[in-house]
């Protein structure tokens, strides 16, 4: 075309794409170029000017100026054939990362190979990018490209995630696809190329949803939502509910009022949700409640985990956590300092046990084998506590404190036990308090049993084996055995003489001593001597006394022995048995010894004459014999009253001495004559007694009478004394006789009856009776 819009010539191109216009007259010119079927035009003025196209999208080059003879091979049309990039969007139904359904509306746009937008209308001011939108079957194409790198950008599709992008057909002709979820494909067109298979795989998020309960009634069943509990959201890859294997996906997310919480737009896949245990709670049960068949086996339910399978645009709901508030147990153990029954003051370190409601120990390590009990020391204020625990009904044991002994524990058993007979039921989120124990230092009462071995009222020498019985203040025995029926509590004495009655609840007591065999009591400590001590001071035990001193005094019985003889041979010795003679005990006074039923104390010769006075206890005693009828006195031990030893020289008894040897000797008596009374013996009968059938006047040696016995009943005897003497002036048998008859004379009274006896002489006895 000539400057003025004339055609100046008409050509084709040759083979080799050349053309030329000759013969031109000098002037302006331009060139218009056809379009070439299945080319594009080049952009114009891309490169040198001897080789760029010139060209304009119309085809037509810019206007040049002619002069003569000039030759211009500049003007140049570039042609290509176009590239076509097509590819699709699809979405993953499966989840097998495989496009299955393809998803329409979604922008796909087109940037140069350097991520530039290219410019889809020249003519509007500005850039345009190139855009087309998927159709119904998710595809999409951008046609007329000419050869080179390009870049396929896809807007990401409302509510699908990536889950990858690239060329499924001629990748190895495209630029290297560094990232295959950044929603960017590279593509490498080349001159009359369609490259397929540029592909975006997305799929639907799911979504995990939950609650994190309260277990307010301890039914196991959420109440009241938890706000604020932070939970993660772990991936599991090889899906056995464990995130160990995972990483975190996204952030963690907290619960919001109603304690639910949400984690949207999780692609599908295996995943783990993560409850970080909310302070002040304890684990009840986590699981999923609605669909726990498509998720992983929850191999726990208290391990704050639960496994959840997404599928694509699932929702997964009922992931659920279920908590309780623990509860508190609290108590104290005290010492009953008064004895009144209350705790007064508190006890350390006393070691307090916590059981289940079957009385078994709470385990408080379930991880480590074998159970670890849970126990607890009371503090400096006797105070004790379990916190942390799970709602429900327990018991707790304490352990005797050394040195004490228990008074009650709150729910009355009173076996270091509380709670077996009234469960400590725990609460959501309560506190159980006053669960006491009371204990008692026990008390004790000791003392001796003594013998008085000197006789000087006190305790000398220890008396082992004497058995004490322990009764209450009103004389009653205490049971020392739980088992059915009374078992007095009894103590005996050691080898010191010494008894205890240990670990005794406060009170008032006495203590009852069994009297040893062959002792009498001396003295008790408080006074009564009737081996009680109690009944008139009682013995009063406060909490941790230790009475002491609560002493038994005993002293050893003595005795005393002797015979009652028959001098058969007129020796002055015994020589046969009397049996049948009773003989007396007397005091050192010579006042009776009564028994305790207040008669006096007697005893009986045995067939051998024998005579005992047993249990005696320690002084000075007199025997009396009661004259054996037909029998005379001729000596007894202590030579002063014939009837009567003790008299002259006390018999003396020390604690636990047998006297023996006090002996009474006597002599038959002849019978009197039958012979009738005379007025002129004023009532007396006086006659001589012969021994071994010899009468005195055959005895010439005889030279004086001594009165050395008297009896009397009923009647004074003036005139006669013991030791009266007369001498014999008349030889031979009617001067003794007549002499004596004058003597018992004088005495003659009705109703008066003396005996005397006459002294030794020369071996022969002469008695003589008055009656």
């Amino acid at each position: 075309y000539r400057g003025n819009d004339t055609i100046a010539g008409t050509t084709t191109t040759n083979a080799s794409g050349l053309y030329s216009f000759t013969g031109l007259m000098p002037g302006s010119y331009y060139v218009i170029f056809d379009p070439v079927a299945g080319y594009l035009r080049s952009v114009a003025d891309q490169g040198a000017d001897t080789s760029d196209s010139d060209a304009n999208v119309v085809g037509r080059t810019p206007t040049i100026t002619l002069i003569g003879g000039q030759t211009d091979l500049k003007l140049d049309a570039g042609y290509f054939q176009p590239g076509i990039i097509t590819g699709s969007v699809l979405a993953d139904a499966n989840n097998d990362n495989i496009g299955d359904v393809g998803i329409s509306g979604v922008v796909i746009t087109l940037k140069d190979g350097s991520g530039n937008d290219i410019d889809s209308d020249p003519n509007t001011s500005g850039v345009q990018p190139t855009t087309t939108t998927t159709d119904a079957s998710g595809n999409y194409t951008f046609s007329n490209l000419t050869p080179g790198s390009y870049q396929v950008v896809q807007t990401q599709p409302a509510g699908y995630l990536t889950v990858t992008d690239g060329d499924t057909t001629t990748p190895g002709d495209d630029a290297a696809n560094t990232s295959t979820t950044d929603n960017m494909i590279p593509v490498t067109v080349t001159a009359n190329e369609t490259d397929t298979g540029n592909d975006f795989i997305e799929e639907q998020p799911g979504t995990i949803r939950g609650t994190v309960w309260a277990d307010t009634n301890n039914d196991s069943a959420g109440d009241i939502g938890i706000v604020d509990v932070t939970m993660t959201l772990f991936t599991d890859p090889n899906g056995d509910g464990n995130p160990a294997d995972g990483v975190v996906y996204g952030s963690p997310v907290v619960t919001v009022a109603g304690g639910t919480y949400t984690f949207a737009s999780v692609p599908p896949g295996s995943y783990v949700v993560v409850q970080t245990q909310p302070a002040g709670y304890l684990t009840v049960t986590d699981g999923d409640a609605t669909t726990p068949g498509d998720d992983a086996a929850n191999s726990s339910a208290t391990d704050n985990r639960i496994p959840v399978a997404i599928s694509a645009n699932e929702t997964d709901d009922g992931n659920d956590f279920v908590e309780e508030q623990p509860g508190v147990i609290r108590g104290s153990v005290l010492a009953d300092t008064d004895g009144d029954g209350d705790g007064d003051a508190p006890l350390a370190n006393v070691l307090i046990h916590l059981l289940d409601a079957a009385g078994n120990p709470v385990d408080g390590d379930p991880v480590t084998p074998g159970v670890q009990a849970v126990t607890t020391l009371t503090l400096s204020d006797g105070s004790y506590s379990f916190g942390g625990l799970a709602p429900g009904n327990y018991r707790v044991r304490e352990d005797q404190p050394a040195g004490y002994n228990s008074v009650s524990d709150t729910d009355g058993a009173n076996n270091n036990v509380i709670g077996d007979q009234t469960p400590i039921n725990v609460t959501a989120g309560g506190t159980s308090s006053g669960h006491d124990f009371i204990e008692i230092e026990p008390a004790s009462i000791a003392g001796h049993v003594f013998a008085d071995s000197d006789n000087n009222g006190s305790g000398d020498a220890p008396l082992a084996g004497v058995t004490l019985t322990l009764l209450d203040g009103s004389g009653n025995p205490i049971d020392g055995n739980p088992a059915p029926g009374m078992q007095p509590l009894t103590a005996v004495t050691l080898a010191d003489g010494s008894y205890l009655f240990a670990d005794l609840p406060p009170g008032t007591y006495r203590v009852s001593q069994a009297q040893p065999t062959g002792y009498a009591s001396v003295s008790d400590v408080d006074g009564a001597n009737n081996n009680l001590i109690g009944d008139e001071t009682p013995i009063v035990l406060l909490p941790g006394d230790d009475v002491t001193g609560r002493d038994f005094v005993e002293v050893q019985y003595g005795s005393i022995a002797g015979s009652v003889f028959d001098d058969t041979d007129d020796n002055g010795t015994g020589d046969a048995p009397i049996a049948g003679v009773t003989l007396a005990l007397l005091d050192g006074a010579g006042q009776p010894v009564l028994d305790g039923s207040n008669q006096p104390v007697t005893t009986v010769t045995l067939a051998d004459g024998s005579y005992l006075f047993a249990n005696v206890l320690p002084g000075s005693y007199q025997v009396a014999e009661t004259q054996p009828s037909g029998y005379g006195s001729i000596s007894d031990v202590d030579g002063g009253n014939l009837d009567l030893i003790g008299n002259g020289t006390a018999i003396s008894v020390a604690p636990g001495e047998h006297v023996t040897g006090r002996d009474f000797i006597e002599i038959r008596l002849a019978q009197p004559p039958q012979r009738p009374r005379r007025e002129s013996d004023l009532g007396v009968f006086a006659r001589a007694i012969f021994f071994a059938g010899e009468q005195v006047r055959h005895r010439p040696a005889i030279q004086s009478c001594e009165l050395v016995q008297l009896q009397r009943f009923n009647l004074a005897l003036p005139g006669l004394n013991v030791g009266d003497r007369w001498a014999r002036h008349i030889q031979g048998f009617g001067g003794v006789l007549l002499r004596v008859a004058q003597i018992f004379t004088r005495l003659a009274q009705p109703g008066a009856h003396a005996l005397a006896r006459v002294v030794r002489a020369r071996g022969v006895h002469f008695a003589c009776s008055a009656w």
